[in-house]
């Protein structure tokens, strides 16, 4: 008795490779919107709650007593935020926060003071000799610093210097290379600006 023997067709096989590459295909699809749609909805709901933190912090006057921990909302409000009030709501224990805000979820708050002096240059992109000058405004009368770091060849140089007005003039012998320019300036009062700029010097 002669036995039988399974075969598979050309056909077949390839029917059946086409199949499981659609379903895999299909599945990974699937997947990957699940995890991509999860992954946006999470993102809306905590932005909606850093959002809402916000505008209570900012539009909020908030309760605030002569001892601040003892305060029953320490929200600042009003246009402008009070310095002291800030110091004091960093300067307290998360878990106080955590409570005074009656926010249960995990956050973190950073605040920025943002430049409020304008400095201004007449540096140019390329210099064709060895002595470069360059002269900053300032929106008001400040100290204001400097640094510069280059390339001559395959060294490295640096300089610095500082002056003090309105207006700031400085002249360096400078040889060829590629320079960056980074400046700041300050007043007494605790304002600052910021500059940056690069230049080549070429014969």
């Amino acid at each position: 008795m002669d036995k039988l023997k399974g075969q598979a067709s050309p056909d077949f096989a390839m029917s059946a490779m086409i199949f499981s590459t659609a379903i895999l295909f299909i599945f990974f699809h699937i997947s990957r919107t699940y995890y991509t749609r999860t992954w946006e909805v999470s993102y809306i709901e905590k932005s909606a709650r850093a959002q809402n933190l916000i505008l209570f912090l900012t539009s909020e006057d908030g309760n605030w007593s002569a001892n601040p921990f003892e305060s029953e909302a320490i929200a600042f409000g009003k246009d402008e935020i009070n310095e002291t009030r800030l110091q004091y709501f960093f300067g307290m224990p998360y878990q106080t926060v955590q409570d005074k805000l009656n926010f249960p979820h995990e956050f973190k708050i950073e605040i920025w003071k943002l430049p409020s002096l304008g400095i201004t240059s007449d540096i140019s992109d390329f210099y064709i000799n060895e002595t470069v000058k360059i002269n900053f405004k300032t929106t008001e009368n400040s100290s204001l610093y400097i640094v510069m770091v280059g390339t001559q060849g395959s060294t490295g140089v640096s300089y610095w210097n500082s002056s003090i007005g309105k207006y700031h003039s400085f002249n360096f012998d400078l040889q060829t290379g590629v320079y960056s320019l980074q400046a700041i300036a300050t007043t007494i009062e605790g304002k600052y600006g910021a500059y940056e700029s690069a230049f080549r010097v070429v014969r």
